[in-house]
């Protein structure tokens, strides 16, 4: 199955770049989101399964389709099956805007939407399950395809489970979207990302060249700590050769 991405909004004469498209799925998930139920067992897991679909299907139609996307009773039904499902506290407002979703998608706010994504993706890796933490993060970055933070997250989860591929696609948007809202932090934790998975791959001159990005974006915002590991990096990649 081909891999799905979220396609870049279109460019406008005299406006930035923009935003790369990013990889959603990778080619062996057959139904997207089922990685979650490996690591969360039993009905919590159907009901996290269940509002990561809700989430996404929501945020990935277009703003007129979206008023018509749940049947009226869906709300309902969601309470009814959620009732004797005993969840963390942590989940228990982003679960709440999950069913305000299933009532009133027309009127639903990207923020909050975004917002009870990226909780339930913060419990998941706290949790330990990798994959539903970022299948959440990527949810709240299709959400809000303009949040640069939201991308920046969505990149870090995909190479913390390895998917070295798909980060690079969440830290180019990353990128892009902060360079173009002059966010420098987001920028800088972005491109040492970035340097970081090319060092890894073995390019080296393209590694130093974003280490070297990060450390200017890191010196301008004083953020001392990246500055520092990226000096300490960009070091070991020159070492090599």
């Amino acid at each position: 199955m081909p891999q799905r991405s979220l396609a870049p909004p279109v460019r406008r004469p005299g406006r930035p770049s923009p935003a790369p498209p990013v990889i959603l799925r990778s080619p062996g998930e057959t139904l997207e989101g089922s990685e979650l139920l490996d690591e969360v067992a039993g009905a919590m897991g159907v009901m996290l399964w269940r509002a990561l679909r809700s989430a996404t299907l929501w945020a990935t139609a277009r703003p007129d389709e979206r008023a018509h996307l749940f049947a009226p009773e869906a709300r309902e039904r969601w309470l009814r099956d959620g009732a004797s499902v005993p969840l963390h506290p942590v989940l228990r407002v982003p679960m709440r805007v999950v069913a305000a979703l299933l009532a009133s998608p027309g009127s639903a706010s990207a923020e909050r939407v975004a917002r009870a994504c990226m909780g339930i993706s913060e419990w998941a890796a706290e949790a330990g399950a990798p994959r539903t933490a970022l299948a959440f993060s990527q949810a709240a970055a299709t959400a809000s395809p303009g949040s640069a933070p939201a991308a920046l997250a969505a990149g870090l989860r995909a190479r913390e489970t390895g998917q070295e591929i798909r980060a690079e696609t969440w830290l180019r948007r990353a990128v892009v979207l902060s360079r173009a809202r002059r966010d420098r932090t987001t920028q800088a934790h972005a491109s040492l990302g970035l340097a970081r998975i090319l060092a890894r791959r073995g390019e080296d001159a393209r590694a130093t060249r974003m280490y070297g990005r990060t450390l200017r974006l890191a010196q301008r915002r004083s953020l001392w700590m990246v500055r520092a590991q990226a000096m300490q990096e960009m070091a070991g990649t020159a070492a090599r050769d």
